[in-house]
Order: C-alpha cells, then structure tokens, then sequence
C-alpha cells in the first residue's frame, strides 16, 4: 500500500512539473496581427448585431431619480425605451450604486434585453420582465441649460487613412458610454462601420 501511494504522489509529481514546462506567456500581439473591421464585411451576425445597437436610439433619460433596485449593484429607472418603461442599469459595486441611489441622474448607454429586469412580484431568477437593461452610463443630473459641448474624433482606418468628425454632449460630465455611442453612430451611419 505504501508503495502504492508513493508511486501515485511520484505519478501527480510528474504531471505537475511536466506541464508547468509547457506554460508560456504570448507577448502583446502586433498592428498586422489585429483583426480589422473590413476583415468581417462578409460577416454579418456579430457585427450585424453591433451595428443594430449602434444604428438604435441610446438609452437616455435626464434628472430621473431610480424607482427601484433588484440587486445591490443595479438600479432600475422609470426611463421609455421602446415598449419598455422601466431601464435597469448595473454598476461595477454596491457603493457606486449605492452614490447614485435616490438621486437625480442623467443617463446615456446601449441596451441589451435579454433575461434583465424581473418583476417586483415575483422574484424568481427565471422570471423576465422583458425590460431594457445597460451597464453605467450614470452621472449625476446637469443642468437643464448646459450648452454643447463640441468634441473632436479622429479615426484611423487600417492603419491607413485618417479621419475626424465632431460630436456633442450637453453634460458637463459625459460617460464613455455616450462618447462611444456617438462616435459608432457616425461610423456606422457615414461610414459603413460595422457592413
């Protein structure tokens, strides 16, 4: 039996070390090596998909204050969007959400639909509501007369040809959120981004 267990331990011994051997970090891959978006014109589920979030209309709601919460990291907004009338936004933490809990807000951010809200009487997981849901996009609510703000948005195409173009925020703090979506906006529309 001893010697049994001692040639199992020598057998794991020799597994471990041996693949241990074999691992290996991959150093940070180079521009020609980077997938292009002309690469995938043929392609059109997945970026089928992104262009549809990008060519419909964001998330936006100014000065709401939140109606509920399902889970400590999220709150959920009285916000039309679509067919919906309530938008759950999830946050990196319960503090974060908890900062932005019971106060006026500005909201700007892509939605995603499947499986998010869950209605408030019946708390079972499997339950979907069929609500409109996002990830941040908060800041706290701006005055209603800010004026725009102009931001520049240089673009690099296959490491080939620049562009730039202008797009507008009214807050005085903007999320990456509406940065991004403005910018894939005017891509996809002027551009042909994601065809």
């Amino acid at each position: 039996m001893k010697k049994l267990s001692t040639v199992i331990i020598i057998l794991i011994l020799e597994i471990v070390f041996h693949n241990i051997n074999y691992a290996n970090s991959q150093p940070d891959p180079k521009i020609d090596e980077l997938n292009k978006v002309s690469d995938y014109k043929s392609n059109k589920g997945t970026m089928g998909n992104v262009m549809n979030l990008y060519m419909s209309p964001p998330v936006e709601g100014r000065g709401v204050i939140n109606s509920r919460q399902f889970l400590s990291h999220d709150l959920i907004f009285p916000i039309e969007y679509k067919s919906y009338n309530e938008v759950k936004t999830e946050l990196e933490n319960t503090e974060l959400a908890n900062n932005y809990k019971g106060k006026k807000v500005d909201i700007f951010g892509v939605p995603y639909f499947y499986t998010c809200i869950i209605p408030k009487s019946e708390p079972d997981i499997n339950q979907n509501f069929g609500g409109c849901c996002m990830y941040g996009g908060l800041t706290f609510n701006s005055s209603e007369n800010e004026r725009d703000k102009l931001i520049t948005v240089q673009v690099t195409i296959d490491n080939r040809q620049s562009l730039g173009f202008t797009i507008t925020t009214n807050k005085n703090m903007v999320t990456i959120q509406e940065l991004d979506y403005k910018a894939r906006h005017w891509l996809t529309k002027e551009k042909k981004l994601y065809e």
